[in-house]
């Protein structure tokens, strides 16, 4: 459910667009920009190190609270609130109370918790159209970044074990600490670039690099991701045309999906880091699976708290038992449902899925009339749960930003318009109303557009 407290529309207000008073100004907008730009290299860790480190996090959060002070009053009263993803942020802060590893949840908490919020704030008041900017900006320097660092530093192209217990691992990775951190942002990447990029030379040449990338990282997860990415996407855009529903090509492609779906876990699973030296059952991911789920059971409610276990500084016991039980260190859980829940509890694990389920069903809901935003926000989704067989995408890296991201812009009532005009095109075109009326009707919408503060699931 969603509430809104209404107040009288400005006379300024014109189209589907903002109006003088309902938009961030200059200055707010490149700090809002900026910190999306940054956050997203920082959250996925692109970089590998961090410029301040430990400050990064609040840094980029103090910016984020510098938008508020700058943003207009009409764009802070319609900021929307999920309640659902204040009561995951609450449980994530609560964890610390039951802990089994108070440096560890700390060292978490620190480094994404800020970065949460000020997505959370900066999705809500930011344009989408200013929004994709700093995301392709972002995307496009990672990518320009990560080829150079490759083409430069050999030992970039294989993985070493820090530990040394284990032989190095080819793939390429870039200055990402692995290339299991580095496929699944690419992978986003290339859906953010294809849904988003106009310039067809620096959308293909990106789209490119990223292929390069995967192909050159060795992973079989993140090549069959990415296809998967793509078949979606594609589904998605002949799904909006009902004239290519019964087509040749949509049913090649709801196949394709089909397969995917059916070959994801058997994909996923062949690229688990060779640390152990093994070669057995699923190449070693039965060993974390029965480990980690024996430790859940010993606190299946509330978990070992964010960051609480399978973090080395410093070792707790239960981490200790769960290494000795698997025979090496593996860093998290290879299985995105059973690490959450390791950290947070099924209690946890139930508040994520309820704020996942909603973000999807809301993105289901929008295919019809804001296409272009809908196939965004489900092929990610779609992907982020096909990798989740196998790795932490749920809690790990950037990935519940991005979750945090898709569910406030799918709560927003403005500022969702793209500057091209795409969806509404697609509206006119399908409803068949002549383009002229279609403006009229907009300008009339938009005139009867209010103000508030929206508040919802």
């Amino acid at each position: 459910m969603t509430t809104t407290t209404h107040c009288r529309p400005s006379s300024h207000q014109v189209g589907l667009g903002y109006s003088d008073g309902d938009r961030l100004g200059a200055l707010a907008t490149f700090g809002a920009q900026g910190f999306i730009f940054f956050a997203l290299i920082f959250v996925f860790n692109v970089t590998g190190f961090e410029v301040f480190p430990g400050l990064t996090p609040m840094a980029l959060f103090v910016g984020s609270l510098g938008v508020v002070v700058l943003a207009p009053r009409r764009v802070l009263m319609r900021l929307p609130v999920s309640i659902v993803l204040v009561l995951l942020i609450v449980w994530i802060l609560a964890s610390r109370m039951w802990t089994d590893s108070p440096a560890g949840t700390s060292f978490a908490t620190l480094r994404l918790m800020p970065i949460v919020g000020g997505v959370a704030i900066v999705s809500g008041l930011i344009s989408l159209v200013d929004l994709v900017k700093a995301l392709l900006w972002s995307i496009r320097f990672s990518v320009v970044l990560t080829l150079a660092i490759v083409a430069i530093f050999p030992e970039t192209r294989l993985h070493i074990d820090p530990t040394g217990l284990a032989p190095p691992l080819d793939g390429w990775h870039g200055w990402f600490p692995h290339k299991n951190i580095m496929t699944p942002f690419l992978v986003f990447g290339a859906v953010t670039v294809l849904t988003f990029d106009r310039n067809r030379l620096v959308r293909w040449t990106t789209l490119a690099a990223i292929t390069v990338l995967i192909i050159g990282s060795d992973s079989v997860t993140g090549i069959s991701s990415l296809m998967l990415a793509v078949s979606v996407w594609v589904w998605i855009q002949l799904y909006q045309n009902l004239d290519l529903r019964n087509s040749s090509v949509f049913v090649i492609s709801s196949g394709a999906i089909g397969i995917f779906g059916l070959l994801g876990l058997a994909a996923s699973l062949t690229t688990l880091t060779s640390a152990s030296g093994r070669d057995v059952t699923f190449t070693g991911r039965t060993f974390i699976w029965q480990a980690t789920f024996d430790a859940l059971t010993e606190r299946p409610f509330l978990g070992y708290g964010l960051g609480g276990i399978l973090f080395d500084n410093p070792i707790t016991p239960k981490t200790a038992e769960v290494w000795r039980a698997i025979g090496f260190r593996a860093p998290h859980a290879h299985s995105g449902a059973l690490d959450l829940a390791l950290q947070l509890g099924v209690i946890g694990l139930a508040i994520f899925l309820v704020l996942f389920a909603l973000t999807m069903l809301d993105a289901l809901r929008i295919v019809r009339d804001r296409p272009t935003i809908a196939a965004w926000i489900i092929s990610t989704m779609v992907v982020q749960l096909y990798m989740s067989l196998s790795e932490n995408v749920f809690m790990g890296s950037g990935w519940l930003p991005l979750l945090v991201m898709f569910r406030v812009l799918l709560m927003r009532r403005s500022g969702m318009e793209l500057a091209t005009g795409a969806d509404l095109a697609d509206r006119l075109r399908r409803s068949r109303v002549p383009a002229g009326a279609g403006a009229g009707a907009g300008a009339g919408a938009g005139a009867g557009v209010g103000v508030g503060v929206g508040a919802g699931v």
